[in-house]
């Protein structure tokens, strides 16, 4: 099982909004918005300057979609990596 329980609700999430409507665009903006939220207060723990900067670089790559952007493949790909992500720095900063 190498999906945590974020990863598995994002997956259920697309799986069940087949029709890609408006509710999954506000469950794909909300998801970003809680993993900015936590990968800046992951970041604020972190030793390391460097680490920390591109942290803040990856930060400023994650966006949120418009209304007239279509929930594809890749946006799923996109939260589950940032997840996987925020799992590793939650872990690295216990």
């Amino acid at each position: 099982d190498n999906l945590n329980s974020k990863q598995k609700l994002i997956l259920k999430e697309f799986i069940n909004s087949a029709d890609n409507g408006p509710l999954l665009k506000e469950f794909y903006n909300k998801e970003i918005l809680n993993i900015k939220s936590l990968l800046k207060l992951e970041t604020n723990k972190i030793k390391d300057q460097t680490t920390k900067i591109k942290l803040q670089e990856i930060d400023k790559l994650i966006v949120e979609i418009n209304k007239r952007t279509i929930v594809k493949n890749n946006h799923l790909v996109d939260l589950l990596q940032y997840h996987s992500l925020l799992e590793e720095l939650i872990i690295t900063n216990e």
